[in-house]
């Protein structure tokens, strides 16, 4: 299953900042150290930075799990994790859903 982790530039953060980028770079290393526990340290992940606005260009940032705390991360941006593997069908989830209605 796919992950999505919204605003992780705000992680463990308590207090706004007018600065950009970054708000809590401790926050970010502390959800490497724990997704690690999870994922291979060059497992890829996805930032999707916020565009400020309407008609701000879309970045997509690909880059394995261990170079995220150096990315350009801004407060608003989203991180996605792939699944580690692909998800395995069961034959019995297939019966269940191709089985025809009473």
């Amino acid at each position: 299953m796919r992950t999505t982790w919204p605003q992780i530039g705000v992680i463990g953060e308590r207090s706004y900042k007018r600065e950009h980028g970054v708000w809590n770079r401790d926050g970010v290393h502390a959800l490497i150290e724990r997704l690690a526990r999870s994922y291979e340290h060059d497992h890829e992940v996805i930032v999707f930075p916020s565009a400020r606005l309407v008609t701000g260009r879309s970045v997509i940032l690909r880059m394995p799990l261990h170079a995220l705390a150096a990315a350009p991360i801004a407060p608003l941006s989203t991180l996605v994790i792939p699944p580690a593997a692909k998800p395995g069908a069961t034959l019995a989830l297939f019966a269940r859903l191709t089985k025809a209605p009473a």
